[in-house]
């Protein structure tokens, strides 16, 4: 079930294609409202954890090291294959991926 959450299909338009360059420090291209709706909806209202999470991500050298303390740590404690929060898991999942191209 994992799994599910690194599909990604490939852009096609325009938009999509910006929506998948590469960013340098998540905390910086995360804003306010991104921010709430992942430490609220994803991050149990962890603060902590999730700025734990994203200087973690900030640091990786590359989206394995990334992809092992999203599963290990946080998909299941979070419960992010919940059919809620699938969805924003997968965004966010995205949104770290992009950090590493």
């Amino acid at each position: 079930e994992y799994e599910e959450l690194f599909q990604f299909k490939a852009a096609t338009d325009l938009s999509k294609k910006l929506s998948e360059t590469p960013i340098s420090d998540l905390s910086k291209a995360l804003g306010l409202n991104q921010k709430f709706l992942y430490i609220n909806e994803l991050f149990a209202g962890d603060v902590a954890q999730f700025q734990q999470s994203v200087k973690l991500f900030n640091e990786a050298n590359d989206f394995s090291l990334a992809r092992v303390h999203i599963e290990k740590d946080l998909v299941e404690r979070y419960e992010w294959l919940n059919k809620q929060k699938k969805k924003i898991a997968k965004d966010f999942v995205k949104l770290v991926r992009r950090r590493y191209l």
